[in-house]
């Protein structure tokens, strides 16, 4: 029940009422109590898993049964995760217990390690770092002692991984490379005062008492762990070698804090290093519980740690938070008395939200302003306000949005309102008020200002409710995926800025679904009374989920425009759109294939349509729709293949071409992806034998002749190692790219690389502006157009020829833009490869972490846990064999991803 997710009401009293707490950055998490940190950094983003104190003791001893997880890409707006895993995960576990875990990545998995008191420690893997996670061993992976608490495990540069724990010895052992199971029995390490201090009452010798951190910076061994006696500081000891010998190096963080133990956490991220701990911070806080906290800090000169002391303002904001996307409502750098819990449309929602509450997001740019508000929201009473305020809750008001009931805490609706008066960067207070009791739930929020820096391509897919400007619907899910434009009535619309229709648009597709008898779609410019171009009837589909597409022609436009879809009908609701896109080409008049109007399809069509693509003899008007015959938009060379298919027998019907009947199969679609970059790109590591294996539908364009390969400069043919440079058999990124997103397609789809990687090259060497090969790769990319492909991303590797230069980023933005212009490319993935993290460019990757700022539709690739290829001795820059497969794979999983497969 709601009631559930309530806590008692003085503690809410205090988190709102405290004065000492004020409106601090640090904890890092106010819904809950939360201790023993451990980051993990995962393709650009920082994430903590948790352990979680719970509100009510049991035999007033640690009461914990859960692990959660947040991220950030700033470090001080924390996206709340949720419960990743819990004791019940364990078959083997009681029911408490749940102490310090932490999780690393390997081979495309994550690993948890979870100990439970006085049961062992166990491990759970998953395929996200936010579960679900599972028990493949359905016992202990150590089942020592009770000592068997707090595990730290890291992943050596030559592939061994290591885990670490003990209270109050220490131990280790060898994980194998399954991350499951270890080889050669349980070590000890000898405690002595010289390795790891002298501890100040005669308890026993050393300092050390529990909560270890293990990893390597710059060739030296770091065990960062929490000290005795109690209450517990933070201390570290290095070493040269990954199992010691261990020479203490002192206090890094004194005793503080309010809570009698500590757990420390150390990582680098975006250029930074960062220590987390826990305290006693917030209201009720203490020994039982406790918050975790971030401090930012620089190493001295000899890598020995400075002292770090305990701050409600923890770690600088790193960049700004882009308003203009949608963000989750549990984003927060801070709240005062709020909760949240699991969300039926995903992830989390903000609960519990009480007259005065208060989320706030730190360091939100607004640039030159916004004009209206949308939020995702829920309520089964009659609700309530949220102001925007800026600065504090009792800040500027900018704009407040009414929220009524919607009949259901899980039933949500999007909610608007106008705003005015903001610019630049703020911290961003969304305050909470109305009657008494709950007023609503929360699961995102957006602004929308004036038109898009970017214009969108009126042929690439466009969501429906990616609108900039709307009146009178609301948002709705969809049950193809994602969210639509719903609750339509006579007369509401929706409208999309900056649409670049090029040299002209002749058709319009709809996805759209209707309980009811449907209406119509004006597609108009530049404003709501503005020329109407088409229009498209929406029929009744038997169900407001029941999805189907609708279709008409288009005339008159060209360009960019304002595009406004106004809907007419009669009264009540008419219908939903998930997505729309417009097509060059117009619907077919009369029959597909048939080019010269004779009612019939032969080869004198066929010949037609040679002459068409050879540029000898253009065809136009219905002659060209209808040899659109797979009514992709296009007229290409695949239309060319299907004519000549249909003039043999081997296919009875045009792709194009649907019966009432007999609902036509899905569209078979050419998948395109540009590979750019420099040698870890174009390959280094040895090909093997793992590596050879075909897929007719993972292909290459040509990247150079190679008679024994049958290769062919800007032919297609089938994948496999080498894609760039046939001379070296190496592998890069892009083989198992291929093999890992072919998994993800329809049967009939392929997967097309486009090979365009040179190794030592600036990226000044790809510009359009100097560049020598920057006509080479757009000349590529077209021929891959004209053959049929559909270019949907780009995956990039390069930065070592770089290294160190701060305008590379910038540099970087300019290749990107330009590529999206001239080749018609709208705002499609782009994907960049960090650089080795033991090597000499490692400090690049600081420049690396600033794409997504600069470009849009822009996601880093971590490279984490990859190790250098035991061949590179002299510059330590390229890729393992396995590292490169593994590389390959996490770009193919964020593409995955962003594109939604």
């Amino acid at each position: 029940m709601k009631k559930a997710c309530k806590i008692l009401v003085f503690l809410f009293m205090a988190f709102i009422f405290l004065p000492t707490l004020g409106y601090a950055d640090n904890p890092i998490v106010q819904t809950l109590y939360t201790a023993d940190p451990a980051p993990m950094i995962y393709d650009g983003t920082c994430y903590v898993y948790t352990s979680h104190d719970e509100d009510t003791l049991i035999n007033d001893f640690f009461t914990m049964t859960d692990w959660r997880c947040y991220s950030t890409t700033d470090m001080v707006n924390w996206t709340d995760r949720g419960a990743v895993a819990s004791l019940k995960n364990f078959s083997w576990a009681g029911s408490n217990g749940a102490w310090a875990a932490q999780c690393i990545y390997r081979n495309g998995k994550f690993y948890l390690y979870c100990p439970i008191h006085l049961k062992g420690i166990g491990v759970l893997v998953s395929d996200s770092p936010y579960g679900p996670f599972t028990d493949p061993l359905g016992k202990p992976l150590i089942n020592n002692s009770m000592e068997d608490i707090d595990p730290t495990v890291f992943i050596d540069d030559d592939g061994q991984a290591y885990m670490y724990w003990g209270n109050p010895n220490l131990y280790y052992v060898k994980l194998n490379e399954n991350m499951i199971s270890y080889s050669g029995g349980i070590s000890k390490i000898p405690l002595t005062t010289a390795s790891f201090g002298t501890r100040s009452n005669s308890e026993r010798p050393t300092s050390y008492e529990e909560g270890p951190w293990f990893y390597k910076r710059n060739g030296l061994y770091y065990m960062v762990f929490a000290g005795g006696p109690i209450s517990e500081h933070i201390a570290y000891s290095t070493s040269t070698g990954p199992t010691g010998p261990w020479t203490y190096r002192g206090k890094i963080m004194p005793t503080q804090g309010g809570s009698f133990t500590n757990h420390p956490g150390v990582i680098d991220y975006k250029g930074n290093s960062y220590f987390f701990y826990h305290n006693g911070a917030l209201p009720g806080g203490g020994g039982f519980h406790r918050s975790v906290c971030v401090e930012q800090f620089k190493y001295n000169a000899d890598g020995t740690f400075p002292t770090i002391n305990m701050s409600t303002t923890g770690a600088p904001q790193i960049g700004n938070l882009d308003p203009y996307v949608k963000t989750e409502g549990e984003t927060v750098c801070g709240s005062s008395g709020v909760r949240t819990e699991k969300c039926n449309e995903g992830g989390m929602n903000v609960c519990n939200i009480e007259n005065g509450d208060y989320i706030k997001v730190k360091g939100v740019d607004f640039g030159s302003g916004a004009t209206s508000f949308d939020a995702r929201v829920s309520s089964a009473t009659s609700g309530g306000n949220i102001e925007l305020r800026l600065d504090s809750p009792t800040g500027k008001l900018i704009g407040t949005c009414a929220v009524s009931g919607t009949g259901g805490w899980q039933t949500w609706a999007t909610k608007s309102c106008n705003i005015s008066g903001v610019s630049g960067v703020h911290d961003l207070y969304l305050k909470f008020t109305g009657g008494s009791g709950f007023l609503m739930n929360l699961n995102w929020w957006k602004f929308d200002g004036n038109a898009p820096s970017q214009p969108r391509s009126a042929f690439e897919r466009i969501e429906g409710e990616s609108y900039d400007i709307q009146s009178g619907i609301q948002s709705v899910s969809s049950s193809e995926g994602g969210e639509a434009v719903g609750y339509t009535e006579n007369g509401d619309y929706t409208v999309y800025k900056k649409i670049d229709f090029g040299t002209g648009a002749g058709s319009f597709q709809a996805r759209t679904s209707s309980d009811t008898s449907g209406g119509k779609i004006e597609i108009r410019l530049d404003s709501i009374t503005g020329p109407v171009v088409g229009s498209c009837t929406v029929p009744g589909t038997g169900g407001w989920q029941v999805w189907t597409d609708v279709k008409c022609n288009v005339s008159g436009v060209s360009g960019e425009h304002d595009l406004y879809l106004k809907y007419t009908g009669g009264s009540g609701y008419l219908f939903n759109i998930d997505w729309f896109k417009f097509s060059q080409t117009s619907t077919p008049d009369g029959k597909l294939g048939d080019l010269n109007g004779d009612g019939n399809v032969n080869s004198i069509d066929y010949a037609a349509l040679k002459l068409h693509l050879t540029d000898a003899v253009p065809l136009t008007g219905g002659a060209l729709s209808n040899a659109d015959v797979n009514a992709d938009g296009v007229v290409n060379s695949v239309d060319y293949a299907l004519m000549r298919q249909y003039l043999l027998g081997i296919i009875s019907v045009f792709p194009g071409e649907s019966t009432p009947e007999e609902p036509e199969d899905p569209e078979e679609k050419f998948h395109c992806f540009l590979l750019l970059g420099q040698s870890n790109m174009a390959g280094y590591a040895k090909s093997q034998a793992s590596d050879k294996g075909e897929d007719p539908r993972v292909l290459v364009l040509g990247y150079d002749n190679n008679a024994s390969l049958g290769r062919v400069t800007d032919q297609w043919d089938v994948a496999c190692p080498p894609l760039h440079a046939s001379w070296l058999d190496a592998i890069g990124p892009g083989d198992w790219f291929g093999k890992t997103m072919i998994q993800k397609v329809p049967e009939g789809d392929t997967i097309g690389l486009i090979p365009c990687a040179i190794s030592g090259e600036k990226i000044e060497t790809f510009m359009k502006n100097g560049g020598s090969k920057y006509n080479w790769i757009v000349n590529r990319a077209k021929l891959a157009q004209q053959k049929g492909g559909v270019i949907e991303g780009i995956i990039f590797h390069q930065g070592e020829s770089n290294s160190g230069d701060t305008s590379w980023p910038g540099k970087v933005s300019t290749l990107v833009n330009d590529l999206k212009k001239d080749l018609n490319l709208g705002d499609i993935p782009f994907l960049a490869g960090e650089l080795l993290y033991s090597g000499p460019c490692a400090g690049h990757n600081t420049q690396v972490n600033k794409l997504p700022s600069l470009i849009k539709n822009c996601y880093v690739v971590s490279a984490d846990g990859l190790l250098v290829d035991s061949s590179d001795t002299t510059y330590r820059l390229h890729f393992g064999h396995d590292s490169t497969v593994t590389l390959g794979k996490r770009y193919a999983e964020k593409m995955i991803q962003v594109l939604g497969w």
